[in-house]
C-alpha cells in the first residue's frame, strides 16, 4: 500500500511544478517562441512565414431520387 501512496505522491508534485511553471512564464512573459504566432517576437514572424494555408471548399450532398422526380 506504502508504494501507491508514493506513486501518487510522485504524480501530484509533478503536476503542481508543472502547474507553478507555466504560470510563472505566463506572469512574467519570459518565454521564447510559445508556437502561437502572436507576431510578438521573431519566433512567431517565422511560424506565419512558414504556415501553409488550406482553403476549405463546402460539398454538398447529392440530392436523394425520390426528391428528382418531384
Amino acid at each position: 500500500m506504502f508504494w501507491q501512496n508514493l506513486i501518487v505522491l510522485i504524480i501530484v508534485l509533478g503536476s503542481c511544478i508543472y502547474l507553478a511553471r507555466r504560470l510563472y512564464f505566463s506572469i512574467s512573459g519570459n518565454s521564447s517562441g510559445c508556437g502561437s504566432a502572436c507576431n510578438g517576437c521573431s519566433a512567431g514572424d517565422k511560424a506565419s512565414e512558414d504556415q501553409n494555408l488550406v482553403q476549405l471548399v463546402q460539398i454538398e450532398p447529392s440530392p436523394k431520387k425520390h426528391e428528382v422526380n418531384r
